[in-house]
């Protein structure tokens, strides 16, 4: 193999090394994100185990409820019923159970969230180290690679 195709195929191992690096960048954006949803969705299930666990202290009173998330408008109402809490079940369906069954079955996403969380995390640690690896490496070869060019052309001026 001549000296000029050793050059193409490190050149195209770099390309290919780069390659990489830059689809290892776009997973770990993908499970940041990922990450992201699983810890907000497991905020709010905790925001509403905690407003459960609380409710039963309005009775009958007038209190204001958020008509959306970030709390831009309110509607003055009374909580009539604390018995029962309508609660997110799966897909579309909602149930109205008894607050006990309501915190069981919040409890228990709330569980499957911080174990999906948890493993969210270790695979973002994976890719992190694996991309850091892979970068040092390219960083390496790049390093040798700039040296030999330098070197070839130190020899050529001779």
């Amino acid at each position: 193999m001549s000296s000029s195709q050793r050059e193409e195929s490190r050149a195209e191992e770099l390309g290919e090394m780069a390659k990489q690096l830059e689809e290892l960048r776009e997973a770990i954006r993908i499970t940041q994100d990922r990450y992201n949803l699983v810890a907000s969705e497991l905020q709010e299930l905790r925001l509403a185990l905690n407003t459960i666990s609380s409710v039963s202290k309005y009775k009958q009173q007038a209190v204001m409820v958020s008509l959306d998330r970030r709390g831009f408008a309110y509607v003055k109402a009374s909580i009539t019923d604390v018995d029962n809490i309508i609660v997110h079940i799966g897909q579309d369906l909602y149930a109205k159970l008894p607050i006990d069954k309501a915190q069981e079955i919040l409890k228990a996403k709330e569980r499957d969230y911080t174990t999906l969380l948890r493993e969210i995390e270790a695979e973002l640690r994976k890719l992190t180290e694996l991309y850091a690896a892979l970068d040092r490496k390219l960083r390496e070869q790049l390093s040798k690679y700039v040296q030999q060019q330098q070197q070839q052309q130190q020899r050529q001026t001779q």
